[in-house]
């Protein structure tokens, strides 16, 4: 059996697809990327990936380099269900909008006339594949689009002529998907929720198709509350409260850095929220977490997709002088010194990105006040409790 799951660029098909990977317990196969398969097929990101695409390669050795791919990728499937990230009616879309946007031909004659060249050329029949198309909300991605900017890769960034063609091209890629899809035999999932929760959608789907048992990502999972804010504004005092009184497991964002930092891996926010993500898994007779230090805002933006409403930023705001006062205090040193060290700690998180923490924050707290437990009861009242 295959199961291809397809969608435009950006809908969230490699997250999903990964996903799958890490928890299937051995019951499904994935399919290498297609761009693995033709030893034509270049390795390549960003602009370079760019000008060969839509400047270099010749479109009818770009239609060649596609269908090898595809068949190839068909060959190696195996007696299990086998997992694709894009099948036939994708690339047929793919080849479809580049062929438009490179010549500006009618684009349903571009269909009709790739149709015909994958039906003599592909090895198998697109009908052997069950295809799940990812559906983009536009209410959500508005609604996320703050955490999306801040992940954007630059690398993405294009000079205007080139953007303004690419653009162009995901116009031409979306009306393809639309006529190369248009089959009740599709299964369509709507991305309009958080990546676990469209991942639970997907794995419900799969179930349903296979007869396979795919157990839910996180199904307990409560609340996640992350405290972001300068030094000495208290996240560490709330946190402590919230797992003594509240029953809170209580982490550190920095403990996930050093996993991956010890396996040899890179500490993207996608790797850092994922190593958090298989915390909560393998946890998962715990239904409350707080985690600290949000001290760049990166991390929280993919926390914020992965999690959706589950997991709620808060920026604890202080005034420098009250923030001076308590690590005086705490510390017992001079309120010279503690100004001293309380600006050079404000000056590695403000070069980290601290504040733009506080841009999506869903609560904005002024933590200023003396008493503590007072606080406590307002924070809490914010969050639900």
């Amino acid at each position: 059996m295959i199961i291809s799951i397809s969608g435009v660029d950006g809908v969230g098909k490699s997250q999903q697809i990964n996903l799958l990977r890490l928890y299937n317990g051995g019951n499904l196969t994935f399919a290498k990327p297609l761009i693995e398969y033709s030893p034509r097929s270049p390795k390549l990101k960003g602009h370079d990936m760019f000008n060969w695409w839509f400047k270099e390669i010749g479109i009818k050795e770009f239609i060649d380099i596609i269908i090898e791919s595809l068949n190839l990728r068909y060959s190696e499937t195996k007696n299990s269900v086998n997992i694709f990230d894009r099948g036939t009616l994708m690339f047929k879309a793919v080849c479809a909008a580049t062929v438009s946007v490179r010549t500006g031909r009618d684009l349903n004659d571009i269909i009709r006339s790739i149709g015909i060249l994958f039906s003599q050329k592909l090895n198998y029949k697109p009908k052997e594949e069950h295809n799940i198309l990812l559906l983009p909300n536009l209410q959500y991605q508005e609604s996320v689009s703050p955490y999306l900017n801040l992940l954007r890769d630059s690398s993405e960034v294009f000079a205007k002529e080139d953007d303004d063609f690419y653009n162009a091209y995901q116009d031409l890629l979306k009306k393809a998907v639309a006529i190369c899809f248009d089959d009740n035999a599709v299964d369509r999932v709507s991305v309009d929720s958080s990546i676990c929760e469209t991942q639970n959608k997907l794995r419900h789907l799969i179930e349903i198709i296979t007869g396979q048992s795919l157990s839910e990502i996180c199904p307990g999972l409560k609340q996640i509350i992350g405290f972001g804010g300068l030094s000495e504004c208290g996240k560490s005092s709330f946190a402590d409260s919230l797992r003594r009184n509240r029953g809170y497991y209580r982490l550190k964002l920095g403990y996930f850095v050093e996993i991956l930092k010890r396996h040899g891996r890179k500490d993207t926010p996608e790797n850092v929220a994922m190593e958090f993500l298989h915390f909560c898994k393998t946890h998962y007779y715990v239904d409350k977490f707080t985690l600290e230090s949000l001290h760049e805002p990166h991390t929280p933006a993919y926390l914020k997709l992965l999690f959706g409403a589950k997991f709620q930023i808060v920026y604890l705001n202080v005034p420098f002088d009250t923030r001076s006062k308590r690590a005086s205090i705490e510390q017992k040193i001079s309120l010279l010194e503690a100004e001293k060290e309380t600006r050079l700690k404000d000056l590695v998180k403000k070069e980290r990105g601290a504040e733009i923490v506080g841009q999506i924050a869903d609560i904005s707290f002024d933590n200023s006040e003396w008493e503590h437990l007072e606080n406590m009861l307002r924070l809490e009242k914010l969050i639900g409790l």
